[in-house]
This record gives structure tokens, C-alpha cells and sequence, in this order.
């Protein structure tokens, strides 16, 4: 989906709902930061089981740093 990540009203509300039904809920992005106010192309994946975060950063790491599909750190 395309929104601002601090602004955006459309990623928090389906991400919520998300987290209704599945336990685990990610948020991905492009690069390493998650801008607060730059309109950006997430995705957002849910599971009944946790995302293995070694296996994900193995597969993308051979990928650029500025393209690289980098899930959003839980505390955030």
C-alpha cells in the first residue's frame, strides 16, 4: 500500500486490523529507514507465526541498501 508512515491513517488502520485476527503482524519497506513523512509503498504481512528476521535479512542482504525490503523493528 502507498501512505505517509507518521501521517498516514490508511497503514495504521489496516495494520490494526490486521492485528485483530493474527498475532504477528510486519510492516516492510524500502532501505533502512521508515521516514516520517515521506509517502512510501509498504507491505504488510501477517502470520500465526513469527517472522524468522536471520532467514529474511539472509535472503535480502545481498540486495542494495537503499532497495532492500527491510521489516519495520518491533518497538516501532
Amino acid at each position: 500500500m502507498i501512505d505517509k508512515f507518521e501521517d498516514g491513517e490508511f497503514l495504521k488502520a489496516y495494520a490494526n486490523g490486521l492485528r485483530a485476527v493474527f498475532p504477528h503482524v510486519y510492516i516492510f519497506g524500502r532501505g533502512g529507514e521508515f521516514l516520517p513523512f515521506d509517502r512510501n509503498t509498504y507491505v504488510l504481512m501477517a502470520s500465526s507465526q513469527p517472522l524468522n528476521r536471520e532467514a529474511f535479512q539472509a535472503v535480502t542482504s545481498a540486495d542494495s541498501v537503499v532497495t532492500r525490503t527491510t521489516p519495520l523493528e518491533e518497538e516501532r
